[in-house]
Order: structure tokens, then sequence, then C-alpha cells
């Protein structure tokens, strides 16, 4: 079953978790919506756990 969290802007469809624009009007998927914005974000908060539970260097 797909994830469908958000929202196309432009024409209201429901769009999966990942995709890079929407499937019914073709427009840009929003920012948080994309792929490599997704693997970044789970980059940083796993970069700032380890930070945390390491402590700061110094």
């Amino acid at each position: 079953m797909a994830v469908r969290i958000f929202t196309c802007k432009s024409c209201n469809y429901e769009m999966r978790l990942g995709a890079s624009d929407c499937r019914y009007c073709f427009k840009p998927a929003p920012f948080l919506n994309r792929r490599k914005s997704l693997i970044g974000l789970a980059v940083i908060t796993v970069l700032a756990f380890v930070w945390v539970v390491l402590g700061p260097a110094g």
C-alpha cells in the first residue's frame, strides 16, 4: 500500500512519499517530499544523534 502524505498545491492530488513531481499535473513536489531532501534530513538526524551521544570534540 502506497503512503500518500503530501498534496499537490496545484491540483490537490495526493502524492506518494518521495515523489519528485505530481503524477497528475506534473508540477514539482513540495521540497520535503523529494527523495533527496528526505535522505539529507535522515543523514543530518543521524549525525546530530551521534554528536549528542559521543559529545562534542574538544
